[in-house]
């Protein structure tokens, strides 16, 4: 029983600092998205100790059972931090499925490797602050089996350890880890914020350019002419019907300035063109065939630009 209670305890300096350090990240988390939710990291730390409440029974459960298990006491203590980071990738996919839109991730697995390295990250520094727990407690454990061994005069031979030096580099292996995973947690907000950026710098360069103008096509000058025919239909009437000519220049000559111009709109800035166009040429001026003079429109007829 008295084990059992050590286990619990030991379980719940690690489930509470998991908590604790998950509100103080996200307090950064809500002064950079949501600076106006104050009180954000208070939820986020109810909310994460109520749900990981049955992470916290796995945690128990495996410190006490690993107690008596004939492997090195680093080993047990690695195999704990696995039943806390194991866990955090399983509630990384629940979050995301919540749809908290936290973060402006592009796509659902995006969203929920953030949450699984916020917790995961979160996860490591609580079993490094209990490592030093953890070590005692397994070495109590190994202290008082040697101990009824040798009262009983039996020969035990001590535990094999493994070497200082590996037992060192595998845990510098698994705190650069850590720490890699809690790094990726600004780069993935950054990459967030110049993905949202971009995305909003398109949509204010096309409001500002429809208000302005698209782009243009400039056709012409040339003169429209309409005309009429009489046609003589089947049935032996006739009838008047309009016809129209377009008179294209044999030269053209088109000179042109252009100016840029520069509209701001909020943090985004637009480039804007403006051009003024002169153009000069000469129109010769054809008849259809066949049609004479007299049927010619001529007061109808326009210069157009297009």
């Amino acid at each position: 029983m008295k084990n059992i209670i050590k286990s619990f305890f030991i379980a719940v300096r690690i489930w509470f600092h998991t908590s604790l350090i998950l509100a103080s990240i996200s307090i950064f988390i809500f002064l950079y998205q949501e600076p106006d939710f104050w009180y954000g990291p208070l939820l986020v730390f109810v909310a994460g100790a109520l749900a990981s409440i049955p992470v916290l029974g796995l945690i128990t459960i495996a410190v006490f059972l690993l107690r008596n298990f004939g492997m090195s006491t680093e080993r047990k203590i690695l195999l704990i931090l696995l039943c806390c980071l194991v866990p955090c990738f399983f509630y990384g996919l629940v979050a995301s499925e919540l749809e908290l839109r936290i973060f402006s991730a592009q796509d659902q697995l995006q969203e929920a490797l953030i949450y699984s390295a916020i917790l995961c990250g979160s996860a490591s520094l609580s079993w490094l602050f209990s490592r030093k727990k953890l070590q005692d407690y397994f070495s109590q454990t190994i202290s008082s089996v040697n101990f009824i061994q040798q009262h009983n005069m039996e020969t035990v031979s001590p535990p094999a350890q493994p070497s200082a030096s590996k037992n060192n580099v595998f845990i510098k292996a698994v705190v650069t880890a850590c720490l890699i995973l809690v790094l990726m947690i600004p780069t993935l907000l950054i990459s967030n914020l110049v993905s949202e950026r971009k995305h909003r710098n398109e949509t204010v360069v096309n409001e500002v350019s429809n208000m302005w103008a698209s782009s243009q096509t400039i056709a012409g000058p040339f003169i429209f002419i309409p005309f009429q025919v009489m046609e003589t239909e089947a049935d032996g009437k006739v009838y008047r019907r309009l016809h129209h000519v377009w008179l294209m220049p044999e030269e053209l000559n088109v000179q042109g300035e252009i100016k840029h111009l520069i509209r701001q709109k909020g943090i985004y800035k637009v480039m804007l063109y403006r051009a003024d166009l002169k153009s000069s040429g000469q129109i010769k001026v054809q008849l259809p065939k066949g049609v004479p003079a007299e049927d010619m429109i001529w007061q109808d007829a326009k210069i157009c630009y297009g």
